[in-house]
């Protein structure tokens, strides 16, 4: 009889245990946040420019970039972004592709984007996709440096040219809750300026 009431006793225990343990532990699927209605925030990294025109191909520098966003999550899977973005100004040089002549390019690329974005069930971090559309406003103004005859040719003379393209754009993230902020990592692609420049940039949202 005594056997059996510490037999019960012990099954009693270890079910408690199990009972406890499946609380502590994070169910499948579950989000790091929950829903945060409206946010806004900034981000802060790099960007690459892919720029080509008739007289430079594929012109990239890696520059000091932000981004401005403002965005709302009504369920915890989905999520709406519209943002702002400047890549800055990066400066290079450049050979044409007529002949030797060195050139120097200045450019930039600023415009806005709109995103969804999808949130996937992970614990502890926010992991999430992003894919929208973007107007993305590209200068690029080329000069001469160098000659290699001293004298320059006729297609040598300073150039520039501007345009402003709708295309595709998408990313990917990560960020993590801490109060009302959630700290974010990530890296988008668009499709502007005659290539697909891309932005790597952290930052924080603030959700109210």
């Amino acid at each position: 009889m005594r056997q059996r009431s510490f037999d019960a006793r012990r099954s009693n225990l270890a079910a408690g245990l199990a009972c406890l343990a499946l609380l502590a532990w994070p169910p499948s699927g579950a989000q790091a946040a929950e829903p945060q209605g409206f946010y806004a925030g900034a981000t802060l990294g790099k960007g690459e420019l892919d720029i080509s025109t008739t007289d430079v191909s594929h012109f990239g520098s890696d520059n000091t970039a932000f981004k401005l966003l403002v965005g709302m999550r009504p369920i915890s899977a989905l999520g709406v972004e519209l943002a702002y973005v400047d890549f800055g100004r990066p400066s290079g040089r450049t050979r044409s592709p007529f002949s030797n002549v060195t050139l120097a390019t200045d450019a930039s690329m600023r415009g806005v984007a709109g995103f969804g974005v999808l949130y996937l069930p992970t614990p502890l971090l926010d992991f999430y996709l992003k894919a929208g559309l973007a107007s993305l406003r590209t200068t690029a103004d080329t000069r001469v440096v160098g000659c290699p005859s001293g004298v320059c040719p006729p297609i040598a003379a300073p150039l520039g040219g501007a345009s402003t393209d709708v295309g595709l754009a998408g990313g990917f993230g990560a960020q993590y809750r801490i109060a009302s902020f959630d700290i974010r990592a990530e890296y988008e692609r668009f499709n502007a300026g005659g290539g697909d420049p891309y932005l790597v940039s952290f930052g924080a949202t603030w959700n109210f």
